[in-house]
C-alpha cells in the first residue's frame, strides 16, 4: 500500500457485478510456480527489495515448490490407487 501512496497509484474503481463475467480482471497465479514467475518478472518487486533478496527468496520458493512437487498427496494416492 505504501508503494501506491509513494508513486501517486490510483485504486481501482470497485467492482459491483458478477466478477465471472469480468474476464478482463487481472487474477492471482494458480500454482506455486506461476507465482514465483510473477515475482521475478515484476518491476515492483525491484523496487521494493535488494537484489539479493529477491535472489534468495526465489531460490528457496522453487527449492520449497520442488519438495512439494515430489509428495504425494492422500487424494492422488486414493484416486490412482484404485486404477493399479
Amino acid at each position: 500500500m505504501l508503494y501506491g501512496i509513494e508513486n501517486k497509484l490510483e485504486a481501482p474503481e470497485p467492482i459491483n457485478s458478477i466478477t465471472y463475467d469480468a474476464a478482463e480482471l487481472k487474477t492471482l497465479p494458480l500454482d506455486w510456480l506461476s507465482a514465483i514467475r510473477q515475482f521475478e518478472s515484476s518491476d515492483v518487486v525491484d523496487s521494493l527489495f535488494p537484489s539479493e533478496m529477491i535472489e534468495l527468496l526465489i531460490a528457496v520458493k522453487k527449492q520449497e515448490a520442488k519438495r512439494f512437487a515430489q509428495q504425494v498427496t492422500n487424494l492422488e494416492y486414493l484416486t490412482y490407487l484404485q486404477d493399479v
